[in-house]
């Protein structure tokens, strides 16, 4: 392949300028008076593959003056001179590459094209090592916020996708379409990410390919990076140049173009239908965010596990602590789905959704610390059973402990008794005192232990709790909620009734 572009000659010869221009007839020449106080600039805006310096025109400074304006950039330098005395001292000293006006016409053109065929590898393995980087430095990022909790799998590879091939301003041949093909026993699915309009869009359903041992004509037996540019027979990696499309997937594509890509025992990366042909440099960069990707997502397979085993030690503690009062469990379901439901109603994140979302089923952990006789007594408790029944706020907390996957369940313990008018236990704070997690579990719960018999009271229905709730019957009072959240029950009281009635 080889790379044309432009070259910035400096000169104000317009003779030699049209001889030159009359040899490299594919290249751009653009001619410049030397300026030292412009020539970063000039660099920056042509981008030239060669330097062309007319040592007639110059002295010793102008060669100082494009080293320090190409220090990060190298572009090859080539003088051409004619006083050859004049010439020697500045030639011998600074100059890399030099060449008599007399050997222009036989020579000019060969050394142009060597010079340029350079400059196109070395921007390719530049822009290589800027792309490497920059997903590096994502990648960097993303696992710090798995340390502190805050990672979330499939933005995280989103973010990466976008900041590569939308965002990079230095990335000069983009892809079409990225494709993340991923492999089970059960055949293969593909990802396709659609960069065509500008934007990044995802398809919402993956394409299953029912062969799961060979993808896009390269097999799966070891780690291999791969492309190919069909309508000139280039390829590398493959064992031919017949590329192997599902149907489904030209269908989807439409013409392939071109590709290239990076293939694992368990995924591929694939750039299709770049802007120009393809090679090392392009599979290069899809290389380094396959690997990258195969981390995150063995980093994701590991959490998740950690996780599952983390969240059925939470349900079976929160079941532990219903023993008494429901034996099946469903309570703590139904106060999970409703405190989801509210927080959501609320506009809070993801995040805050899924925290409570499993959270919630502990604030009663406490009551593993009361005795039976209590909290299955069918009168009304004496005072001092009152004070140990209340103490399962605080015991909660403590059984939860400080640890930071279960700080919002610890809160929750503590303060799901806590009323907004400051009539609650075991602080009697008022308001926005009262976490926020507090104030939707106390909605939550009152709603399904109004709906729910227990030892001591018969179970209500649906109208009956939404009437205590809203208008109150001198044990549970309107005043006693989060005006906000009482609005949320108000406005959305069916959605309340539909989850119990579903997972009773």
């Amino acid at each position: 392949m080889h790379f044309f572009g432009n070259i910035l000659l400096l000169s104000s010869d317009l003779e030699l300028y049209a001889k030159i221009s009359g040899l490299l007839n594919k290249y751009e020449i653009v001619q410049q008076k030397f300026n030292p106080a412009g020539l970063m600039t000039d660099i920056y805006k042509f981008n030239p593959v060669v330097i062309i310096v007319d040592l007639d025109d110059y002295e010793y400074s102008v060669y100082n003056s494009i080293s320090l304006s190409d220090a990060d950039n190298y572009i090859p330098v080539l003088a051409l001179y004619s006083k050859y005395k004049s010439a020697m001292q500045f030639i011998d000293t600074v100059m890399e590459y030099n060449m008599h006006k007399s050997e222009i016409t036989v020579c000019l053109p060969n050394i142009i094209k060597i010079f340029a065929d350079f400059k196109y590898k070395y921007s390719g393995i530049k822009q290589c090592y800027r792309i490497n980087d920059l997903i590096n430095s994502q990648t960097d990022n993303l696992l710090r916020r798995f340390i502190g909790n805050e990672f979330q799998y499939l933005e995280s590879i989103d973010h990466i996708l976008k900041c590569v091939f939308l965002n990079e301003s230095q990335l000069v041949n983009r892809p079409k379409f990225i494709l993340i093909a991923s492999w089970n026993d059960d055949g293969t699915e593909v990802d396709i990410y659609d960069f065509d309009s500008g934007d990044m869009v995802k398809d919402k359903e993956a394409i299953e390919l029912a062969d799961s041992n060979r993808l896009f004509g390269v097999k799966r037996e070891y780690e291999n990076a791969f492309y190919m540019n069909p309508d000139k027979k280039e390829y590398s990696g493959m064992e031919s140049c017949e590329s192997i499309f599902d149907e489904e997937l030209k269908q989807r594509l439409g013409e392939i173009i071109n590709f290239a890509g990076y293939i694992t025992t368990n995924t591929a990366i694939l750039g299709v239908n770049y802007q120009d042909s393809v090679s090392q440099f392009d599979s290069g960069i899809i290389k380094e965010l396959c690997i990258n990707y195969n981390l995150i997502h063995n980093i994701y397979r590991q959490m998740n596990k950690v996780n599952s085993a983390f969240i059925y030690t939470v349900n079976a503690l929160s079941r532990a602590s219903e023993v008494n009062d429901d034996g099946t469990g469903m309570h703590i379901k139904r106060v999970n789905a409703y405190s989801r439901l509210i927080a959501e109603s609320l506009g809070l994140d993801s995040i805050y959704t899924d925290t409570i979302g499993f959270s919630a089923q502990m604030h009663d952990v406490g009551k593993l610390s009361v005795p039976k006789n209590i909290l299955t007594k069918p009168g009304m408790l004496t005072l001092d059973e009152f004070d140990i029944m209340k103490s399962h706020t605080l015991l909660g907390a403590k059984i939860i402990g400080d640890s930071k996957q279960l700080a919002m369940a610890s809160e929750i313990a503590i303060s799901h008794h806590e009323k907004f008018d400051g009539s609650g236990y075991p602080y009697k704070k008022v308001g926005e005192e009262i976490p926020l997690s507090g104030r939707i579990v106390a909605m939550a719960d009152i709603y399904d232990a109004l709906r729910t018999e227990r030892a001591y009271k018969a179970a209500y229905g649906h109208s009956t709790a939404f009437d205590i709730i809203t208008k109150g019957d001198g044990r549970v009072m309107p005043q006693h909620f989060d005006p906000q959240i009482l609005e949320i029950f108000k406005k959305r009281n069916k959605d309340f009734c539909e989850i119990y009635e579903e997972v009773e």
